[in-house]
């Protein structure tokens, strides 16, 4: 036995606990932090750029074959892609048990395959593999006055490559600036003149600008290498290249382009605070330390700052260390003030100061070896893992409670300190091993499971589980060899004064609970039947307040982490410079109407590498998007959501301005859900008019639902379009071709690189375009000449009309089927009340022939979620039972016990509503979890019952008084520590606060109520059964 061997062998014992500890505190120094588990989202993203093609045209050459490529990959759940101008992607979900991994390899494969059925100059088709742990944790604005031009080189050289090499970092990518560049202008009149083709021109460059292998020479006994160095050492390199000829002329770059030194086009902007900026985003290395990562980068920064010329300056826009650090410590604040009100209830009811020391011993010992199996298992300091400790601090003092208490009855009986450890241990050893089992195998369920639940919570129940078993062995040996050590004397002591008063005033308020207790219960065991009817009728009302929507419900409580987010759409076509302008304007509306602010972020245009459409962001030249640091929660009146909604109102009355979207982004909700909104009705439809006809319908529906804003349709018309419909007839004649023609037109309009220029260790792209000095107006295009392999000259206007028309922005597609998006985010409202509002309103609607339309968004997951829960709850259930029959040996013993369990809902459910929580996947899981609490209570009365009718042959209903009377001091005793201890977590309003309060709410509201039913309603049920039992009647 346990016990007998901590008695007997306590130095042995205390050896064992003293480096238990020294192991701890290593682990815990080494452990990393941050927000959340490790998780690596069952999803690949594949990015394709087709640039200047148009929507329609990449949705058919790109989108659809991609789609149509790896839509057979094993283990898939669904296949979605947006397609916007110039750029395609389709983003595959797989099932969470898929080895992501291994379906990348086989995307790959399948793409390679597909390569032959894309169009000729499409980029190479990048995949992308979600994973949280390597997101961007740091966004940093660089700016300058005069260094400004040179910003972009500078930071490159003095800033990114450094920050690359810091340990844990795994990229840091540049947004904005202007960026040198081998700038080609096209005089077009000229090259026109000449009889020269953009082809033409575009070969000679690139083929005059190489370093080429030729192959190997023997020379004597040696080999030497052959090789034709032929790349530009200068620009009068590019200028002197023949192009062509005119009689005995040649003809060179020069004669029909300038070639200088300059600048890429501008194609976005970006501001920080006002001034112009290169913002540079750190991402870390999967599985690193976020606030290890971040520290060394703030601490490389300034070093490097002294290194930068004196104009250049540098703001953190964004660290997710910072809300990391304010979360994790303020759970750790609240495990201190658990921890220090569990002492303090311990101490009320034991009345003794070394009794409660030898109670309340069992947290850190049992903490400590969570955080060593922590540290063993590669696991991080995180929300999750620190929820886990906070939750299961009440709980691990349950067992140590019940033997100490045990211990000092059976002092006070007369027996001698090591008998009566030993013994009292031995006596409710089935008991605490009995609840704990139960509590144990709550979690189980959650490990086992599959989805989202198991993948944020399994790190959470495993670690609850370690705690739960250190806490049983840590009161089945330490407490009774320290109350063995400290407890020879149990006396009542020689008090006087204040102390006095209150060591008496507990005991007599104790004895007298427990005589009222037990002239009630008496009563209501005479009335079992109207006892059992009115817990029915109590648990049957408790479900009003769900039923009728007074407790709202939502997939996943929102953060206020202090970050603003917003896109403001101007009309479609509007130039960068008119968007710059409106830009600025807003600006000014952030400075004077958010002084929450530290920082703003704005941006506008497009991004060159397409890494906005993957993570579903809007980008354009009339797009602005914006991001605003707020200061911390404690420190400022309004929320992140009020203050959203207030710039909103603002900004909307700047003229000019299409859609707002202002939103206090959750990114965990965000990555989730792909970037969807709370509320989205998916509406499936091959044919545009006819969808968007119905979107239409389905906006108005929900502008009229209380609680929505932000509402907005994901496919929109209106960008204009200039269609130049080719005559096939007449190319074919003439030996042009539409790829020919359309070619050139790209490399007019858009540009081509068409090759490297490099020198002193840098690289610049050289670049070819149409002088900006000839005119882009519609007649020019109309005159625009192409040169056929005759040597005849042919305008555009010749082979081709032109049509004007609106062009969709963006092509969604689910299943290889076009879906268009109505979504909604909600302010003050549940999400979940509003999707059921909206689904009830769509029900009874008809849509046109063809049209499917379904509410998605976090409804539909928060459905999957609830569902996968309850199979969980009805798992545990099942798995508490049959521990507590195989404890008891008995099939109606765990029966009664379980009948705690529905009270724990009616708990939940009137904390719910009265405090107007909703019931989210955080209370859901409390509920669950509330499973295996509940129970313990019952096992206790239970349990001595049965020892009482064992033992000391005592009649039935006087065994139940006696066991409940005996054991009402020790239920009492654990429900206020697991109370307590959760406490903090249900009224602490830190950062990150908004996670776990659901979670403390339902464990505090189930516990309460379920304690106060079980000490009545199982005694009558046990009473019930027992007496059934005895006159031979089956239940």
């Amino acid at each position: 036995m346990l016990a007998k061997f901590g008695v007997r062998r306590p130095v042995f014992t205390l050896m064992i606990f003293i480096g238990l500890f020294v192991i701890g505190i290593f682990s815990i120094m080494k452990l990393p932090l941050d927000l959340l588990p490790n998780i690596s989202f069952p999803a690949v993203s594949i990015l394709t750029l087709y640039p200047g093609a148009g929507v329609e045209e990449v949705e058919e050459n790109i989108t659809k074959v991609v789609e149509e490529a790896v839509s057979t990959t094993s283990g898939i759940e669904n296949v979605t892609s947006k397609t916007k101008e110039g750029v395609s992607v389709v983003t595959l979900k797989f099932t969470w048990n898929t080895n992501v991994d291994a379906a990348v390899n086989d995307i790959r494969d399948k793409l390679d395959m597909a390569s032959s059925f894309l169009p000729e100059d499409v980029k190479r088709p990048t995949i992308f593999k979600f994973d949280l742990s390597s997101m961007p944790i740091m966004f940093i604005g660089f700016n300058a006055d005069k260094s400004y031009p040179e910003l972009y080189d500078i930071l490159d050289k003095k800033v990114v490559e450094p920050l690359r090499r810091i340990e844990g970092v795994g990229a840091v990518i540049e947004m904005g600036g202007m960026q040198n560049r081998i700038n080609i202008r096209i005089d077009k009149k000229r090259m026109e003149h000449y009889n020269l083709t953009f082809d033409r021109i575009v070969g000679a460059i690139k083929g005059s600008n190489l370093n080429y292998p030729t192959g190997k020479i023997i020379v004597g006994k040696r080999d030497l290498t052959l090789r034709v160095p032929g790349e530009f050492k200068s620009l009068d390199d590019i200028k002197n290249i023949i192009v062509g000829n005119v009689g005995n002329n040649v003809i060179r770059i020069r004669d029909v382009a300038d070639v200088e030194e300059g600048y890429a086009k501008k194609e976005r902007f970006v501001r920080v605070n006002g001034k112009s900026s290169i913002v540079l985003i750190v991402e870390k290395r999967s599985g690193g330390n976020t606030v290890a990562v971040s520290q060394k980068v703030r601490e490389s920064l300034k070093h490097i700052k002294s290194t930068l010329p004196p104009d250049v300056d540098y703001n953190l826009v964004f660290d997710s260390a910072d809300f990391i650090k304010h979360t994790i410590n303020n759970l750790l604040v609240t495990i201190l003030w658990g921890g220090v009100l569990i002492f303090i209830i311990v101490f009320i009811f034991l009345r003794s100061f070394k009794g409660s020391i030898i109670v309340a011993l069992t947290i850190p010992f049992s903490l400590i070896i969570a955080f060593i199996f922590l540290y063993i298992r590669g696991y991080t300091m995180n929300m999750i893992s620190i929820s886990s400790l906070a939750i299961a601090i009440g709980m691990v003092v349950d067992n140590a409670i019940v033997v100490f208490e045990n211990i000092y009855h059976f002092r006070e009986k007369g027996y001698d300190p090591a008998h009566a450890s030993i013994e009292a241990t031995g006596e409710v050893a089935r008991a605490i091993t009995a609840s704990t089992l139960t509590t144990i195998a709550i979690f189980f369920p959650i490990v086992l499971i599959s989805g989202i639940v198991a993948v944020m919570f399994k790190q959470l129940a495993i670690a609850v589980i370690i705690v739960l078993a250190a806490s049983l062995f840590c009161s089945m040996t330490l407490t009774p060899m320290l109350s063995f050590k400290l407890m020879r004397n149990v006396k009542k002591p020689e008090i006087t004064g204040a102390y006095r008063r209150f060591y008496y005033s507990i005991e007599r308020g104790m004895e007298a609970l427990r005589r009222a207790y037990g002239i009630f219960l008496s009563k209501v065991l005479q009335k079992k039947k109207l006892t059992v009817a009115v817990a029915l009728l109590i648990f049957l009302v408790s479900f009003i307040p769900l039923l009728t929507g007074y407790i709202g419900t939502e997939f996943t409580p929102r953060e206020d982490q202090g970050v603003v987010n917003g896109t403001i759409s101007l009309p479609y076509g509007t130039r960068l410079s008119v968007t710059d302008s409106i830009a600025r304007k807003i600006e000014k509306i952030i400075d004077k109407d958010v002084p929450e602010k530290v920082v703003s972020y704005v941006k506008g245009g497009t991004s060159a590498t397409g890494f906005g459409a993957i993570m579903g962001r809007a980008e354009g030249e009339d797009i602005i998007n914006l991001m605003i640091q707020l200061v911390p929660k404690n420190k400022r009146k309004r929320s992140d959501l009020d203050i959203s909604y207030q710039l909103e109102n603002e900004i909307a009355k700047i003229p000019g301005i299409r859609k707002i979207d202002m939103t206090s982004e959750d990114p965990m909700q965000s990555m989730i859900l792909g970037g969807a909104k709370p509320v989205s009705v998916d509406i499936y439809c091959h044919n545009f008019e006819r969808a968007d006809s119905v979107a239409k319908v389905v906006k108005d529906i929900m502008k009229d639902i209380p609680g929505t804003k932000d509402i907005s349709i994901s496919r929109e018309s209106g960008k204009p379009e200039l269609q130049i419909v080719l005559n096939r007839e007449k190319l074919q004649k003439m030996g042009l071709s539409i790829y020919s023609i359309s070619s050139a037109l790209n490399k007019a309009y858009l540009g081509v690189k068409v090759g490297d220029f490099r020198r002193g260790g840098k690289t610049e792209d050289i670049f070819l375009d149409v002088s900006s000095a000839d005119d882009n107006s519609m007649e020019m295009l109309k005159s625009f000449s192409f040169v056929t392999p005759f040597g005849n000259k042919v305008r555009l206007s010749d082979i081709a009309e032109f049509k004007e028309r609106s062009a969709p922005i963006e092509i969604e597609r689910k299943d290889r089927e076009r879906v268009v998006h109505v979504e909604a985010a909600t302010y003050h409202r549940a999400p979940g009340d509003v999707a059921r509002e909206l689904k009830k309103k769509l029900s009874s609607m008809v849509f046109p022939e063809g049209v499917d339309v379904s509410v998605k968004g976090s409804y539909e997951t928060m459905g999957t979620t609830f569902r996968t829960l309850t199979i969980a709850m009805i798992l545990g259930i099942l798995l508490v039972y049959m521990v507590m029959a195989s404890q008891f040996e008995s099939f109606i013993d765990p029966f009664v016990i379980a009948f705690s369990i529905p009270f724990a809902v009616v708990g939940v459910l009137l904390a719910l509503f009265y405090t107007g929580t909703t019931l989210n996947m955080m209370s859901f899981v409390g509920l669950v979890m509330l499973v295996g609490i509940v129970v313990n209570n019952a096992i206790l009365l239970v349990d001595y019952t049965n020892t009482l009718r064992r033992r000391d042959k005592m009649p039935l209903v006087e065994a139940i008084l006696t066991a409940s009377k005996r054991r009402l001091r020790p239920i009492l005793m654990t429900t206020l520590t697991t109370i307590f201890g959760v406490l903090p977590l249900a009224v602490y309003t830190g950062e990150g606060s908004e996670s776990w309060r659901p979670l403390g709410v339902a464990i505090i509201g189930g516990l309460s109520i379920s304690t106060l039913v079980t000490l009545i309603i199982v005694p009558t049920i046990y009473l019930i059964f027992e007496s059934r039992k005895k006159r031979g009647v089956s239940p």
